[in-house]
């Protein structure tokens, strides 16, 4: 009767090696529990109570598994908070972007615009600037071209004068001599220097 114990405790520390090794792959709190198991069998109890502490290291195992599950869950479920605050983050920044592109687009097209009104404006103003020159170089052109004309036509009247006045000039002393020698022969005299007309004066009229 007496070697049953020893049986039963050689019997527990064969269960206490098993222990240990699930221990080491499984959790720490594993001697913590087994010391007791093989005092009880050194007191002389049945090996039910070694299955009885398995259970509850199963348990613990199973409540820190459990344990661990909600502390998995819990960074899952931070992780989608900061990966949805990110995101909206994102989203704002985006959008603000957007918005911030779209004032640019909108201040860079009214610039444009006010830009090519301006262009647009001063290139009529010049325009019509160019077609007054033109107008008005036009016109001093018809004005030369008038003088020009005047000027010759002045020329070819002055030319003709030259011409009459060569030509009348010995008409008019012969003219001269003849009044005074009818003079002469009608009056039985000279005709009186007051009564001779100048040559210049015949020529002016």
């Amino acid at each position: 009767m007496k070697s049953a114990p020893g049986n039963v405790h050689g019997h527990s520390n064969s269960d206490s090696g098993r222990s240990s090794s699930s221990k080491s792959t499984g959790s720490g709190s594993l001697s913590g529990r087994v010391q007791p198991l093989s005092d009880s069998g050194s007191s002389g109890r049945s090996p039910a109570p070694v299955e009885g502490g398995y259970e509850g290291v199963v348990r613990d195992l199973e409540d820190k598994l459990r344990e661990r599950d909600v502390e998995l869950q819990q960074l899952r479920d931070n992780l989608d908070e900061n990966e949805m605050a990110i995101c909206q983050v994102y989203e704002e920044k985006q959008k603000r972007c957007e918005l911030e592109l779209e004032e640019l687009r909108q201040t860079c097209a009214t610039r444009m615009q006010t830009h090519s009104q301006k262009a647009q404006r001063a290139q009529q103003v010049l325009q019509l600037q160019v077609f007054q020159l033109q107008q008005e170089k036009k016109k001093l052109q018809e004005d030369f071209s008038q003088l020009l004309q005047e000027r010759e036509q002045l020329e070819e009247r002055c030319t003709s004068y030259e011409h009459e006045k060569i030509d009348l000039g010995p008409r008019l002393e012969e003219t001269k001599w003849e009044v005074r020698w009818a003079f002469n022969t009608v009056c039985g005299g000279p005709i009186p220097n007051s009564l001779l007309v100048p040559t210049s004066w015949a020529l002016a009229l």
